[in-house]
């Protein structure tokens, strides 16, 4: 028999497998905004190049005293990227399956999906980390196009404040779906029980929302 948190994973993949084919057939756009990634996808990219522009001498020189292993090693890619986006910029896309550990639980056809699916980090705001965006673009040569369309409609919803570029439907949805702070509190305080985190370390954009949203 299987377990109850199985049967709830297969009635989730099924529902994105619904989403996915929903676009696929209305010709529409979807786009994810992820606002407090945890990935590390450009981090390793560049602990991958790194070494090889280091070659260069002029490059060396330019790191020299600079611990970047131990820097990459403890940055995530919002760390990283939002020290050189500039309010608009954009990083390259890689694909969502790169990222992807595949193993034999894994759907075949939503690993299909995530080929299709595009992933970028955008600046929206001044003084706000970059969001992750991704992007449903099935047709390779247009994947670019569809990508740059889909954030051309992401950054005006997301720059109503110069420290929190998140775009206005998500804000709405987490007007909507908010919780109150005694409660907020109540799972800080479990998580920080067991996980040895303080509450700065799990304070992330929710919990400085200056619209009021939590």
């Amino acid at each position: 028999s299987t377990s109850a948190a199985w049967e709830l994973f297969q009635e989730i993949i099924a529902l994105y497998r619904q989403l996915y084919h929903t676009a696929q057939k209305k010709r529409t756009i979807l786009v994810g905004v992820v606002k407090d990634s945890r990935s590390s996808r450009v981090v390793n990219i560049l602990g991958d190049i790194l070494p090889h522009i280091l070659r260069n001498p002029a490059a060396f020189e330019m790191m020299q005293g600079v611990d970047y292993r131990w820097l990459l090693r403890v940055s995530r890619d919002c760390d990283i990227l939002d020290t050189f986006l500039e309010e608009g910029e954009r990083t390259f896309a890689f694909r969502y399956s790169t990222e992807i550990v595949q193993n034999s639980n894994s759907p075949d056809d939503l690993l299909r999906w995530a080929s299709s699916i595009w992933v970028t980090y955008v600046k929206t705001a001044r003084e706000d980390e970059p969001l992750r965006v991704e992007v449903l673009a099935e047709d390779d040569s247009q994947s670019i196009q569809v990508l740059d369309k889909a954030l051309s409609a992401v950054l005006p919803l997301s720059s109503h404040h110069p420290e929190y570029g998140i775009p206005a439907p998500i804000l709405e949805a987490d007007a909507r779906a908010r919780i109150t702070n005694s409660e907020t509190r109540l799972i800080v305080n479990r998580l920080m029980a067991l996980s040895g985190l303080t509450y700065v370390s799990l304070e992330k954009r929710r919990s400085r929302n200056p619209f009021g949203g939590t």
